[in-house]
């Protein structure tokens, strides 16, 4: 018999799925792909810088605060993710964002296909502005969303 503290299904934990996916999974497997170069102590936090640009800034403004950018881009900001992995771009906001994001240079003036995910898998569009270089982007709180070229 599971244990219901071991045991998570789609069904009955699908917020702390999403959570640990958008929030930490794909934010590792993104760091993953880079060396590591520097790991510097700043103040009560650290500010590690990975190869192609990729800083990350770890409870350096607050005990919980975290920001990662990949030079103009910003990856992870507080609850906020927009990550570029593998040829796609997942966004995510665990309380809900409005705001603009620097698009990556393969992503800038390509036509995207933008669309939520849930349990049931793709679902609507999401409300969006798109510009050559950046997108304006509404994310509910909680639901994934995911951008592919088209």
């Amino acid at each position: 018999m599971p244990t219901e503290t071991l045991t998570w299904t789609l069904e009955h934990n699908w917020k702390e799925i999403v959570d640990c996916l958008y929030l930490g999974t794909l934010l590792h497997h993104f760091y993953n792909d880079r060396e590591m170069l520097i790991w510097d102590e700043v103040g009560n936090g650290w500010r590690i810088t990975y190869a192609d640009d990729v800083v990350a800034e770890i409870c350096i403004q607050s005990q919980n605060s975290l920001k990662v950018t990949m030079e103009e881009i910003t990856v992870a900001e507080g609850n906020d993710r927009f990550i570029p992995l593998h040829g796609a771009i997942y966004a995510y906001s665990k309380d809900g964002s409005k705001r603009d994001w620097r698009l990556p240079l393969d992503f800038q003036g390509a036509p995207l296909e933008i669309f939520t995910l849930s349990k049931d898998g793709r679902g609507p569009t999401p409300n969006y502005k798109l510009s050559e270089q950046t997108i304006h982007l509404k994310l509910e709180a909680g639901v994934p969303v995911k951008m592919e070229k088209r």
